[in-house]
């Protein structure tokens, strides 16, 4: 009687997360934009516009992990090249 229960309540918990495991989130089209308008940015060098508009993308659409992902590169960029301060990423994961 405990193994059919545990299997039931199994397959029930596989139902239930299975709704949730194939809906694709599609991000703000401006959000979009500006992470394109900051890869611009930065495939140019310009890693604090490109900084600039990724998160103005985050702004526009929280869910948009592509803009935190981007976000945090170019701060690595910046981070490296000497006598740059660290981006907004960087001091969040240093706390």
């Amino acid at each position: 009687m405990t193994r059919a229960r545990a299997m039931a309540g199994m397959a029930a918990l596989v139902l239930a997360c299975s709704g949730c495991a194939g809906k694709e989130v599609v991000p703000a089209e401006e959000a979009r934009t500006l992470v394109e308008r900051g890869r611009k940015a930065a495939r140019a060098g310009d890693y604090r516009t490109a900084m600039e508009f990724y998160s103005r993308a985050v702004a526009e659409d929280p869910e948009f992990a592509e803009a935190y992902n981007e976000r945090g590169k170019s701060s690595v960029q910046l981070r490296l090249a000497p006598g740059e301060e660290p981006g907004q990423d960087v001091r969040i994961c240093e706390e």
